[in-house]
């Protein structure tokens, strides 16, 4: 009974912290659940609270660690583990899942990882389908589905970097894919730099700050090192059903294309079908 006296005080603390922090905050956004999520690690309860997912006598329990000052700036940031002012679902441009589409087609949310926009032409302008992944899945910019979990590197780090205005890269996963960065004047002042996201037309990609066709630079390759010098997506010599991802901070990482499928270096990303080393 001394083992399980302290476990019931956690859940009956975590629960009334929830429910007290929860009041009078904003509520725009669903409430995330790690019932729901079922893997540990940091969630956003809501844009003003910051939560950690613990596993107690086998059932999932949100458990409150920070209260964000919504009113100064600050929301809840998966990304960076704590509250912040930078860009982020709760802050600002992406709040209320306000994404601007900019051609018909899938395209990865720039803040949350399992969250995607199918987009559709509407008349002269465009709208937009939100489609959230369940659970712990996350959405694949390789597949265009949700068939990844939110321990992949997508779920860890930003895939783009905005420090100045006009900076623009292809979107790692899927180069028919970039971002431009924009800025915006908030109405307390503060100047917040943000992705916006475009595609290149059918079978172009994005390179060198602009859309082409094909692959005219050749098949991308690292050196024999194996070093990032410069992000992007690169064969992996070795097997033909991974590539090779170099991110914004020239970290390397091995990614495995989906069951049934391989890297088409033409398109710099996964398809389906078999293919030989």
């Amino acid at each position: 009974m001394a083992e399980v006296l302290p476990i019931i005080l956690i859940f009956l603390f975590s629960v009334t912290l929830v429910r007290n922090w929860h009041m009078g905050e904003i509520t725009t956004f669903e409430t995330n659940s790690c019932e729901e999520r079922q893997t540990e690690g940091i969630i956003c309860y809501s844009c003003s609270v910051v939560g950690v997912c613990v596993l107690i006598d086998q059932q999932w329990h949100t458990i409150p660690i920070e209260e964000c000052d919504t009113a100064g700036g600050y929301f809840c940031n998966v990304v960076a583990g704590t509250c912040s002012n930078a860009s982020g679902p709760c802050n600002p441009v992406g709040h209320e899942r306000n994404f601007v589409c900019t051609a018909a087609g899938i395209f990865p949310d720039p803040y949350d990882c399992q969250m995607y926009h199918m987009c559709y032409r509407s008349g002269n302008s465009f709208g937009a389908i939100n489609v959230e992944c369940g659970g712990n899945s996350a959405f694949s910019v390789i597949t265009g589905d949700c068939s990844i979990t939110i321990d992949n590197h997508v779920c860890r780090e930003h895939q783009y970097r905005c420090e100045n205005v006009g900076d623009r890269g292809a979107w790692p996963g899927n180069s028919n894919i970039f971002y431009i960065c924009k800025a915006e004047v908030l109405e307390d002042g503060r100047r917040v730099l943000y992705p916006g996201l475009y595609r290149c037309g059918p079978s172009e990609h994005f390179v060198n700050n602009e859309c082409r066709l094909g692959s005219p630079e050749g098949h991308p390759t690292l050196p024999p090192s194996n070093t990032c010098v410069t992000s992007g997506i690169f064969i992996d010599p070795t097997d033909c059903t991974s590539y090779l991802l170099c991110d914004h901070d020239l970290n390397l990482h091995v990614i495995h294309c989906p069951e049934d499928s391989f890297f088409n270096p033409e398109i710099l990303a996964c398809e389906r079908g078999n293919c030989t080393n």
